[in-house]
């Protein structure tokens, strides 16, 4: 893709994970299209008249239809007539389709119509997880962009351009936890504080003293998150190394809790654990199953 030369597909097909970025990256886009301010290379500004607009979904050129609505053929039939217009001020109309996959099989065949004839100057971009599921044709007449993880200290980079608000840390916090999808991030940048990391402090302290490994698959039993208890021994674990100013947390257990994490376990339990817990980060950053990632760590812990 050349935004700075205008050689955009005007058919898009967008895939990722949920929490991948698929939304902000059609917003991008659109900007792209719209933009007063471009740069050398075709970034959007952002901040101009044209791109706040499109950010705030009220630009006239922008048809944006969200995930929770219809997708059958009248929806299709409407895009249609819609994309036979002339745009308003843009140098084309554009259209977001949230998870297109809603498509039916006659709708999708209206939308097939319209791309291949189109009226005018036109930009579709079709939003998925799960692009297997698309009409073959129609996905055939697509660009096909896979969106993947973004690295942990990229996707830190960006939090901190995207969200003045937050401290280096948080986004650094942020950027780890969220396995490298933006959307994800910035959701927990926003959810409120709801005290779930000091109850399962509590629950690692008062669970079975014997070893970290049946706190961990307990702690599963009673319906927390692998990943919360396993922060925890993480960043217990590093405490009592000593790293814990060298490394980060990773988890939203305040001081005292990890303190009395780290004083409760011993150190070799403790650093098996952790080192269980490392290798596993390592393995989600690399895409394998998630599922299969969890159990074979919690075979491992249940080995120490």
């Amino acid at each position: 893709m050349a935004l700075g030369r205008g050689r955009v597909a005007h058919a898009q097909l967008i895939t990722g994970p949920a929490g991948s970025g698929k939304g902000l990256f059609a917003e991008a886009l659109a900007c792209a299209q719209v933009c007063a301010q471009r740069g050398g290379a075709g970034q959007p500004c952002g901040e101009c008249g044209p791109c706040r607009l499109v950010l705030a979904g009220e630009h006239p050129d922008l048809h944006w239809t969200p995930a929770d609505g219809k997708l059958g053929i009248d929806e299709a039939r409407e895009i249609g007539h819609a994309a036979s217009l002339a745009a308003h001020s843009a140098s084309c109309l554009i259209f977001v389709l949230e998870a297109c996959e809603r498509l039916t099989d006659l709708a999708a065949g209206a939308l097939l119509k319209t791309l291949e004839e189109p009226a005018g100057p036109t930009l579709f971009l079709l939003l998925t997880e799960h692009p297997e599921q698309i009409e073959p044709t129609l996905r055939s007449r697509c660009l096909t962009i896979r969106l993947r993880p973004v690295a942990p200290t990229a996707l830190a980079d960006w939090l901190r351009a995207a969200r003045p608000d937050l401290s280096p840390e948080r986004c650094d916090a942020l950027a780890r936890r969220s396995r490298g999808l933006p959307g994800l991030a910035l959701a927990a940048a926003d959810a409120p504080a709801d005290g779930a990391a000091d109850a399962d402090a509590a629950a690692l302290r008062t669970a079975s003293p014997a070893a970290a490994a049946r706190a961990a698959i307990e702690l599963a039993q009673r319906g927390v998150a692998p990943e919360a208890a396993l922060e925890l021994l993480r960043d217990a674990w590093l405490r009592q190394r000593g790293w814990a100013e060298a490394v980060p947390p990773v988890s939203r257990a305040g001081a005292e809790a990890l303190a009395a994490l780290a004083g409760g376990w011993s150190a070799r339990t403790l650093a098996a654990a952790g080192q269980a817990c490392l290798d596993a980060q390592e393995a989600a950053e690399m895409n394998v199953n998630a599922t299969l990632n969890w159990q074979v760590l919690l075979e491992r812990l249940r080995r120490l």
